[in-house]
């Protein structure tokens, strides 16, 4: 009997594409979240400390479209 590859290939693809996206949940919301409610930190501080995140990100997706 023959071994579905395509199919073993896709579901490897959706652990990879799931892990992404709840690395990216966690950077956009629970990380300042965690930062304004549990360290105290007020919105412009944490706005600032998460200010490099956001320059390397739209650097990235700057770069990835060219």
């Amino acid at each position: 009997m023959q071994e579905n590859t395509v199919q073993k290939s896709a579901n490897k693809g959706t652990v990879i594409a799931s892990v992404t996206t709840a690395s990216m949940f966690a950077g956009i919301l629970l990380i300042p979240l965690l930062l304004q409610e549990v360290l105290h930190y007020s919105a412009l501080a944490t706005g600032l400390i998460l200010l490099p995140q956001a320059l390397a990100m739209g650097l990235a997706m700057t770069v990835g479209v060219l």
